[in-house]
């Protein structure tokens, strides 16, 4: 029962302190100068505002925000840019779905996780479990791909009114338009989810159809 309980503990444990540890990587600041050495960031929750930073092992340790670095990465596991892009602010909490289907955009500077780079870049963005995913063909903007839940009230011929919750799934469309690989089938988009492993794995085939 011991060993069950200390098993189960590790299970938990293991990945906080992977989160918490200095590993190799880079960043870049605002003058495109390269600095390598050793960096840790909470990843735990919500996309990085900043990030610890040291040259070495026994050097000082700084924090680095993100007004002073345009992008960051540790080695071999992820990369982070910094884009002022136009995020939908609309709550996806239930009881406060909007009854408007389309996105509330603001502007907002943030780090975006990169996800896939090639002829179209793929980035993430979290925040308190949103997740919101952007696109960038070359020599272009970065765009939010744009899915939003919303509110439909139906009266009907009846005294009660009915609350249906709607998807504004305009990433396919957009999906659509960017990606040039022709084989990738109506099919597919159609099946399209708003995840990152789907997004993922319909850029990367567009990406190597491209490149073929």
């Amino acid at each position: 029962m011991k060993i069950q309980i200390w098993s189960l503990l590790l299970f938990l444990i293991l990945p906080v302190l992977s989160f918490s540890q200095f590993k190799k990587g880079y960043y870049l600041t605002n003058d495109s100068v390269k600095i390598e050495g050793l960096i840790k960031y909470n990843s735990l929750k919500n996309n990085p505002v900043k990030f610890k930073f040291k040259k070495s092992e026994d050097s000082e340790i700084s924090k680095i925000h993100q007004n002073e670095a345009k992008e960051f990465s540790i080695y071999g596991d992820v990369k982070f840019v910094r884009a002022n892009v136009m995020i939908d602010s609309s709550s996806i909490v239930l009881e406060r779905l909007s009854a408007d289907r389309n996105p509330k955009f603001v502007s907002k500077e943030v780090y975006l996780e990169v996800l896939e780079e090639g002829a179209v870049n793929l980035y993430s963005y979290i925040h308190q479990k949103n997740y919101k995913y952007f696109i960038r063909a070359k020599n272009e903007e970065i765009q939010q791909l744009v899915y939003k839940r919303y509110l439909v009230i139906n009266t009907g011929n009846t005294l009660r009114h009915r609350r249906e919750i709607k998807h504004n799934n305009y990433f396919k469309q957009q999906l659509k338009n960017y990606l040039k690989c022709n084989a990738i089938s109506l099919k597919k988009f159609k099946k399209l989810k708003y995840f990152k492993k789907d997004l993922r794995e319909i850029i990367k085939e567009n990406n190597q159809c491209i490149n073929e």
